[in-house]
């Protein structure tokens, strides 16, 4: 079964794009993608939020990472 999916599946991606498309994508292939990269370079926190947990941080006596 996995070996007959992974195959349609790169039928499908090997196909060509609809206009004003760069590829046929999956369900999933954008999350994995981005999965990668959050490993390389880390999951982007929004400042605010990181702002809010230096505070919390701080009130508890916890070192936060630079």
């Amino acid at each position: 079964f996995r070996t007959s999916t992974s195959a349609f599946l790169d039928e499908l991606r090997s196909s060509t794009p609809a206009p004003g498309f760069d590829a046929v994508r999956i369900p999933g292939d954008r999350q994995f993608q981005q999965r990668e990269i959050y490993k390389k370079e880390g999951v982007p926190i929004l400042q605010a939020t990181w702002d809010i947990l230096t505070d919390m941080a701080a009130e508890i006596g916890v070192e936060m990472p630079k």
